[in-house]
């Protein structure tokens, strides 16, 4: 079991949907383009995007999106 599975099990089902909403949202590129994210490294494609107090981290390349991270914001 991954990281991203263990958070997803720990945290409650409220926040869980939200987590999971947003993550299909980002594998969505017409959802995507409404979404408002912030480019985190100058070199690499890596984005990071709020969802309450859990920050999704993940890498973007043209429509190609794989999911990094997930963790808190304060982290």
């Amino acid at each position: 079991m991954d990281s991203i599975d263990k958070l997803l099990n720990r945290v409650s089902p409220k926040q869980r949907d939200k987590i999971i909403s947003m993550i299909k949202c980002l594998h969505d590129a017409s959802c995507r383009s409404n979404l408002r994210f912030k480019k985190l490294s100058l070199t690499q494609s890596l984005f990071g995007i709020h969802v309450g107090k859990y920050r999704i981290i993940f890498h973007m390349n043209g429509n190609d999106v794989r999911i990094g991270d997930i963790r808190l914001r304060n982290e």
